[in-house]
């Protein structure tokens, strides 16, 4: 519930091998685990050795065999189930204008689908109407003092307000409105500081928009101490590191990131950063192959193209 899966997932693997419980009890435990896990690529990523641990007490055990081959199957049909999903849930707009109360997580399953979708403007109207039926005096310009005050007082579930601003500071920064976007982000942490959604994602803008380089730092370095194996953290890191003429450090936090991600969810945004950094590390070669790598998940990358046909990094 507090967000930290490294530790969670540490604390099954402490209870799978404990001697108090039989395998079944055990096999129970973890499914219940799992149930609240596995509805993302990512949480299945995980789910996956905790299965595994519990298999090598049991190796014939048919539940375990039997959940391990639905995760196995779910991480193959993930890209193609997705976006069939995506277009679905954009249906139950529908569904929550029929309902007479507030849904607030058909809601957000709604805005989030749109933001999916890139859809950013529907996103974030849907979040912003979220956010006023809970909390009517709400403004994005609101201090996030003040809202965590509004917030405390009408006994909200602090974390997830929190999410519902930093999906709506992340529609924002899409709309690049990073004025209002980064003001959002900063709500967001007042009430949950440790976010690291919002503090990656914030950490990210601050670095494309070139502003307070040291604070973006400084909230990546918080997001790698909950989650040292995120892709995504260490490759905001890295990026910061770069701007800030670190290349050697950056080097080393980007090959972090690209050793973290499964090398079919490399994005061509981290391709680029690779690059980026071993053209400034005078690698000229290895820099044009990643970026090389890079668009060919982005064709249409004009800025890619530059780089790769006059062999120099151009910032814009």
């Amino acid at each position: 519930s507090q967000g930290d899966t490294v530790r969670a997932d540490s604390l099954m693997i402490e209870a799978l091998a404990t001697n108090d419980l039989n395998v079944e009890d055990k096999a129970q435990g973890l499914m219940s685990y799992l149930s609240e896990v596995i509805s993302t690529n990512e949480s299945s990523r995980r789910g996956l050795p905790l299965v595994n641990a519990l298999l090598d007490q049991d190796p014939e055990n048919t539940v375990l065999l039997s959940l391990k081959e639905t995760i196995l199957k779910q991480l193959q049909m993930w890209p193609e189930t997705y976006g069939i999903i995506r277009k679905l849930i954009a249906q139950y707009n529908e569904a929550a204008d029929s309902l007479k109360d507030n849904h607030y997580n058909l809601d957000f399953i709604i805005a989030t689908s749109y933001g999916m979708d890139e859809q950013n403007q529907k996103a974030a109207d849907k979040l912003k109407g979220l956010l006023t039926s809970l909390v009517p005096s709400y403004s994005d310009t609101l201090s996030g003092s003040a809202l965590a005050d509004t917030v405390q007082a009408r006994n909200y579930n602090s974390t997830a307000m929190a999410n519902y601003l930093q999906t709506y500071a992340d529609q924002l920064i899409a709309l690049k409105d990073s004025s209002r976007g980064f003001n959002v982000y900063e709500q967001a942490l007042a009430l949950d500081p440790k976010n690291t959604l919002a503090l990656n994602n914030y950490a990210y803008g601050l670095a494309v928009s070139r502003k307070d380089l040291a604070k973006a730092a400084e909230m990546a370095v918080q997001c790698i101490n909950q989650s040292p194996d995120n892709g995504t953290f260490l490759d905001t890191y890295a990026y910061i590191l770069f701007l800030q003429g670190d290349y050697e450090k950056a080097l080393a936090y980007q090959e972090m990131a690209i050793e973290n991600t499964a090398a079919d969810e490399i994005s061509a945004e981290l391709y680029e950063h690779y690059g980026d950094i071993l053209y400034k590390l005078h690698k000229k070669r290895l820099a044009i192959d990643n970026w090389k790598r890079a668009l060919e998940q982005e064709p249409d990358n004009e800025l890619l193209k530059r780089k790769i046909h006059d062999e120099k990094y151009y910032d814009k």
